[in-house]
């Protein structure tokens, strides 16, 4: 197997839909797009994605993926944050 570590990215990424009222919930959403170039990509076959290491916090991230072998999507959370291809 092959992967992908990818710590907090701190590139680009946009804070949208983020609001508190008093007395509710706390819910906090942002979008993120990141391109990653691999000098084997046959090989890499998942990513380890720490975000949540890092914002304790968070609950769920819904990630999206296009590679040369197709495309697909997954809900991670804290402890299961493997992204496979």
């Amino acid at each position: 197997e092959s992967s992908a570590d990818s710590e907090l990215l701190a590139d680009q990424h946009d804070h949208e839909g983020e609001h508190h009222h008093e007395g509710e919930e706390h819910h906090s959403e942002f979008h993120a797009h990141y391109v990653f170039h691999c000098k084997n990509p046959k090989a890499l076959t998942y990513t380890d994605v720490y975000l949540f290491r890092h914002f304790s916090a968070m609950e769920t991230l819904e990630a999206q993926f296009v590679t040369d072998r197709g495309q697909g999507a997954a809900k991670l959370t804290p402890g299961a944050f493997r992204l496979m291809f």
